[in-house]
């Protein structure tokens, strides 16, 4: 899994930090990016993403 992040509603943890995405599988970078959805009434506002933190080597040790 690249995705590293911890998401709980009940925290309401304000970000998420990721090296990679998965792209088709994923809280936020999939087709169902259920941790983005601003419908689920007793969530909290969706987290801010942070993206591509260290990718380069998260892409070396993905391989």
């Amino acid at each position: 899994m690249y995705n590293v992040f911890v998401y709980d509603t009940t925290y309401k943890i304000p970000f998420i930090v990721t090296g990679l995405t998965t792209g088709d599988i994923g809280g936020f970078s999939s087709q169902l990016p259920l941790l983005l959805d601003t419908t689920i009434k007793k969530w909290a506002a969706p987290p801010r993403l942070i993206n591509g933190i260290l990718e380069k080597e998260c892409r070396e040790l993905s391989k």
